[in-house]
């Protein structure tokens, strides 16, 4: 996710090889890693403020998970498993989410070096920035209004009680929730044509 200009293949002993192939532009990668039902049911991030920078996908609120797997944040093209950022992440969708759900999000997060600290952590998981509160409300910011900016939700696992949850007199500051069957994408990368599978049947590199 971190790379979609490179290529990568994964062979596990006999199982089909499973390949990424490269492309100029992030969001074939996550379509090609979280699969074509994410990237179709997403809105698009891209906010910046005092040199910071904050890009990616949010899924709407009417398609979420069981778990938290489905949460790709970098910091500097570095993968990271911040509890600072992933409280962020969830606090941008507020109550949208049903109980005991999870949102699904790939986030970029590109700041001057001096501003964060990436050896807190032995596994380099964790950060430390130099103003927590301005990125974590740069992340939420950028969520929010990335969902808001979006012409309609269009999940394909949207049902009546998610529908009416994201109705404005309930949620005020979403819009108008339309049901759309979402179209075909398959993006050309390299000349070919590529599918993604299931979020669940692929991880990320």
């Amino acid at each position: 996710l971190a790379n979609p200009a490179i290529d990568f293949t994964f062979q596990d002993e006999d199982k089909k090889p499973l390949r990424y192939a490269r492309g100029l532009d992030a969001k074939y990668r996550v379509a090609d890693v979280m699969g074509t039902e994410f990237i179709e049911n997403a809105a698009a991030i891209d906010i910046e403020r005092e040199g910071a920078r904050v890009t990616g996908y949010a899924a709407f609120p009417t398609l979420h998970a069981a778990t938290a797997r489905g949460q790709h944040l970098f910091v500097n093209g570095r993968p990271v498993r911040d509890k600072v950022l992933l409280s962020a992440l969830r606090a941008a969708y507020g109550d949208l989410l049903p109980s005991g759900r999870h949102p699904l999000a790939v986030v970029f997060i590109d700041l001057p070096p001096q501003e964060v600290d990436v050896n807190v952590h032995p596994a380099k998981t964790e950060v430390r920035f130099r103003d927590a509160a301005r990125v974590r409300g740069l992340l939420i910011s950028g969520i929010r209004h990335a969902l808001q900016g979006s012409a309609q939700f269009t999940a394909s696992t949207l049902g009546p009680q998610a529908l009416r949850m994201l109705q404005p007199q309930e949620r005020p500051g979403f819009a108008d929730v339309a049901v759309a069957k979402p179209q075909g994408f398959s993006p050309r990368v390299g000349g070919s044509m590529f599918s993604a599978a299931p979020p669940q049947a692929r991880k990320a590199l």
